[in-house]
């Protein structure tokens, strides 16, 4: 039950973060999701160039908690560090396009919030172990 709960989370978690990739050409809703602007990039970067580089990192994020999900599933060890590095694509994402978030960043502080515990969790406690999951 651990297993499925678990590795279903991921793959919410996963796709979830896809309506940052879709605002652009087909916003979910006007106004929610990721406006293409970057507080770091845009203004060094063509407008074009920073929202490519905004896709495919919120498609990165996508797609690692999604395979971290599966991981689980799975029962692959490998799990950890793909949820490691997923969190860490999605916290540099937040951090470079957080100002382009609406309909105001603050709105979507549960995502960093949430990578931000797993990392702690995950490299720092080490919890959980894989003997709990996949018992």
């Amino acid at each position: 039950m651990k297993r499925k709960l678990i590795g279903l989370l991921l793959v919410v978690h996963g796709l979830i973060s896809s309506i940052f990739m879709f605002y652009i050409e087909n916003p979910p809703e006007p106004g929610v999701g990721w406006n293409g602007t970057s507080w770091l990039l845009t203004g060094i970067l063509d407008a074009g160039i920073v929202q490519i580089i905004g896709t495919l990192l919120w498609g990165l994020t996508v797609f690692l908690f999604v395979i971290a999900g599966i991981a689980v599933f799975m029962m692959r060890a490998q799990w950890r560090l793909i949820d490691i590095i997923a969190s860490l694509v999605s916290l540099l994402a937040y951090i470079l396009f957080w100002n382009g978030l609406e309909p105001v960043p603050e709105y979507w502080i549960l995502g960093p919030a949430i990578a931000f515990v797993t990392l702690i969790a995950l490299v720092v406690v080490r919890w959980p172990p894989d003997e709990w999951i996949f018992e």
